[in-house]
């Protein structure tokens, strides 16, 4: 009888998820007095694809109907710049590919973990589709391919590559979405 070892895949999963949350949640306290929303925890924390050395928390700031305007969003923007500065502003959703309307604040950070992206994206609530909660509804083999093939690419040092194969990702999950084969989840709320 012959017997075959298991060989077990490397995991390319960034192991700081635990600190990033937190880190999320510290920066969503911070922000809340100075501006009333939603706050969601979005990106590959939630779906637990980031890889190895990518230490970004992606944090949404949801605006109510009413008070999700182009100038309504930018006011927010203001409002929260003394925790995490205004960076830009964004006209296409990389989930959707639609034309809509965001503004970004970035802050950059040095922890014992490591050095570490705050990205808050203040945005209508109506417009957000919670990408990494639609991830997790992909068979795990597929996701583990995705995190291999981002760490790959960001090892080299490729971003264009990295690119390439988050949109990749945004096509399959927006096609899922459309015709029904994933469920639009409710975000995790920070």
């Amino acid at each position: 009888m012959l017997f075959c070892p298991i060989i077990s895949m490397p995991d390319y999963r960034n192991k700081n998820r635990n600190e990033l949350m937190e880190i999320a949640k510290e920066y969503a306290e911070l922000m809340r007095p100075l501006a009333s929303g939603k706050y969601a925890l979005g990106g590959s924390l939630v779906s637990d694809t980031a890889p190895i050395g990518h230490n970004d928390v992606d944090i949404r700031l949801l605006a109510p109907e009413g008070r999700d305007s182009c100038d309504d969003l930018r006011k927010i923007s203001r409002s929260i710049a003394s925790v995490v500065p205004f960076c830009k502003e964004c006209q296409k959703s990389p989930i959707s590919g639609e034309d809509i309307f965001y503004v970004l604040n970035k802050k950059k950070l040095k922890r014992p973990i490591g050095r570490i992206t705050v990205d808050v994206s203040v945005m209508a609530e109506s417009q957000y589709v919670p990408l990494g909660l639609l991830m997790i509804q992909l068979p795990k083999e597929e996701l583990d391919l995705y995190v291999e093939k981002k760490y790959l690419a960001l090892r080299r040092g490729d971003r264009g590559v990295y690119k390439k194969i988050k949109k990749a990702m945004y096509g399959r999950l927006r096609r899922g979405l459309a015709e029904g084969r994933l469920e639009r989840p409710e975000p995790f709320w920070l």
